[in-house]
């Protein structure tokens, strides 16, 4: 049985731990359309912080969806944040 070309990446990259997170398998290649938000539960480890999400913003690479927004925080109160 043939499996699609889209369900194959999708199978090869994504695996479900026990509490339901979705991490990236090693050595898996990012791509811009099909990317996999790690921690998307959302309380991204230290780790995942650093290596996908400050990567991406350093890249100056957009996610299709804002999780983490940018804002000037000397505008706002501290309680307020």
């Amino acid at each position: 049985m043939m499996v699609a070309k889209a369900e194959m990446s999708a199978i090869e990259m994504e695996k479900a731990t026990s509490d339901g997170e979705v991490v990236l398998g090693a050595g898996d290649e990012e791509d811009d359309d099909d990317v996999v938000l790690p921690g998307y539960r959302f309380h991204p480890t230290d780790e995942e912080l650093v290596t996908f999400y400050l990567r991406r913003k350093v890249a100056k690479k957009s996610l299709r969806i804002e999780v983490i927004r940018e804002m000037d925080i000397y505008k706002h109160d501290p309680w307020d944040l």
